[in-house]
């Protein structure tokens, strides 16, 4: 009984959470480190091959496990409120594409037209917008505004403020994301499964630098 008590009780209890170092360690131990936390990301794994309806859910689902983690909560359980889950998620994944609106439309040209110099000034588009991402989703999650999803200029200011400890949470999921992709050794299918856990080790980085910085953390 005393071991069924002990499973219980540390079934969402985090070890590490955003006042934890930024290492590749606990970056990686994050998304794993409890069977609250496996169970969440076996639930976004299956739910990631609905297509649309899993990425938003998924999105909305680390929106609120930074936020419960920034007010001194478990993280978990996060598959709680699903519609909330989905509108703050749709929201999100609406603004990632609009960031990469320029990009696609450079690329578009560049397919139709044959350009490899267009092709690459798309790519650079594409990695401008992608970097400024951690620049609001972090502060989404804090308070759910809208107002930061629209601020693009704000996103920036707080990226390019982010300094080495921004660059140190790139690094670390760079190397998350390229480990992923060993998912597809498992049928293709396991890339679910690993893709959500790197976008777990993402958000603990990001957050992580942002929520210290400007002080988020209660």
């Amino acid at each position: 009984m005393r071991f069924l008590r002990t499973i219980v009780s540390g079934w969402n209890k985090p070890r590490i959470d955003l006042r934890s170092p930024l290492t590749f360690r606990n970056a990686f131990l994050f998304p794993l480190q409890c069977p609250g936390a496996v169970w969440g990301v076996l639930v976004g794994g299956f739910l990631l091959l609905i297509p649309v309806l899993g990425f938003a859910l998924n999105m909305g689902c680390r929106l609120r496990m930074v936020g419960r983690m920034q007010r001194g909560l478990s993280p978990w359980p996060c598959w709680r409120e699903p519609l909330i889950l989905w509108r703050k998620g749709l929201l999100a994944t609406v603004t990632i594409v609009g960031y990469h609106l320029p990009a696609l439309a450079v690329l578009a040209l560049a397919l139709l037209l044959r350009r490899l110099d267009l092709l690459l000034l798309a790519l650079s588009f594409g990695m401008a917008a992608t970097f400024l991402l951690p620049g609001f989703m972090t502060f989404y999650a804090h308070d759910g505004k809208v107002e930061h999803l629209k601020r693009p200029d704000r996103a920036l200011f707080r990226v390019l403020k982010g300094g080495r400890l921004y660059l140190k949470a790139w690094g670390i999921g760079i190397v998350a994301c390229l480990l992923s992709f060993t998912g597809l050794l498992f049928f293709g299918v396991g890339f679910a499964w690993t893709s959500v856990w790197f976008w777990r080790v993402a958000a603990f980085c990001f957050s992580r630098v942002f929520s210290e910085q400007y002080d988020l953390l209660t």
